[in-house]
């Protein structure tokens, strides 16, 4: 995500986007090389030490944290899902748990069912269009 985006939310919502960004990275109980750099650019991004050691602890504890977030633009938070997908095919796969996840994101950030299968669909058909060019 841009760091000017991020910078446009509060600290809370900062953490929330840190925790939906673990959990989708964690939804096939893998870590990819591909899902470790949007980790490290997401943990460059917040200014607190304390911030980052938390994000840190969730990861190295490999829990989900459950995500609540208040108060973000629509489309602020369409941005933000079109993000983890993102991250979620980054490593060119597309597993049924990250689809699960992201689906729970979906709800959490208000994001109308047709409108979260749309912005999957075309995770997936970036995966397609990866496998052309590779």
């Amino acid at each position: 995500m841009y760091s000017a985006i991020f910078n446009t939310l509060s600290p809370e919502q900062q953490r929330w986007y840190g925790e939906a960004t673990v959990r989708v990275v964690m939804a096939d109980g893998e870590r990819h090389q591909s899902e470790e750099i949007f980790l490290e650019k997401i943990l460059a991004m917040f200014q607190n030490d304390a911030d980052r050691e938390w994000l840190n602890a969730i990861l190295q504890a490999k829990a989900r944290p459950s995500c609540q977030v208040e108060g973000i633009s629509a489309a602020t938070r369409l941005m933000l899902f079109y993000d983890l997908v993102v991250i979620a095919v980054s490593d060119g796969e597309f597993v049924k748990a990250e689809e699960d996840e992201l689906y729970k994101i979906s709800k959490e950030l208000k994001i109308p069912a047709k409108e979260a299968t749309s912005v999957i669909s075309w995770g997936k058909s970036l995966i397609e269009r990866m496998s052309m060019v590779a």
